[in-house]
């Protein structure tokens, strides 16, 4: 992602990748080989584990913020472990710990083909409150579309949080056990 420009793909290879990553405001596509083979085994064996983070204030394992449209793209993944990041809501409210698997702020990207499970958002030290456990979108027009977005844990939205929307669509989704 650090070398990457608008308009890249980068493919990541099945694995376990102990990480948290950021778009750092790039319309790219990060997907596996599922956007190849269309195996959701593929999803399953592509995993995004967010359970050690550098930086314990900001856990989410997938950030997107900032980016432009539908073409910044994830998908393909088995995103899991994340406990939220904590950031300033837009809307002079507070500081809040949200987006366990992904947040998403100011930013209209298509997730879709993931295996969003056991995130949290549930840490309320120090901010107004926690949530969003799987998904988090503020100020977003997102597409969320064709996940499974499962057992996962918030203080509120334990599957998704929609945080002020500019539009957006989700469909096809399984949305369980949260």
């Amino acid at each position: 992602i650090d070398a990457a420009v608008d308009g890249d793909t980068i493919l990541v290879a099945p694995g376990t990748y102990y990480e948290n990553i950021s778009f750092k405001r790039k319309d790219i596509v990060v997907t596996s080989r599922f956007m190849f083979e269309m195996d959701p085994g593929v999803i399953k064996s592509t995993i995004l584990n967010g359970a050690t983070p550098s930086l314990p204030d900001s856990a989410s394992v997938v950030r997107i913020t900032g980016v432009g449209d539908s073409t910044t793209i994830l998908q393909g993944f088995t995103i899991t472990g994340g406990k939220g990041t904590k950031w300033p809501d837009a809307h002079p409210s507070g500081i809040y710990r949200e987006g366990g698997g992904v947040l998403i702020d100011t930013a209209s990207p298509t997730i879709q083909y993931n295996l969003i499970i056991n995130n949290q958002a549930t840490n309320a030290v120090g901010v107004a409150s926690a949530g969003g456990g799987g998904i988090r979108a503020g100020d977003a027009s997102a597409i969320i579309r064709n996940n499974l977005i499962l057992n996962n844990k918030g203080r509120y939205g334990g599957g998704i949080v929609l945080n002020y929307p500019t539009g957006g669509r989700i469909s096809n989704n399984v949305i369980a056990g949260n």
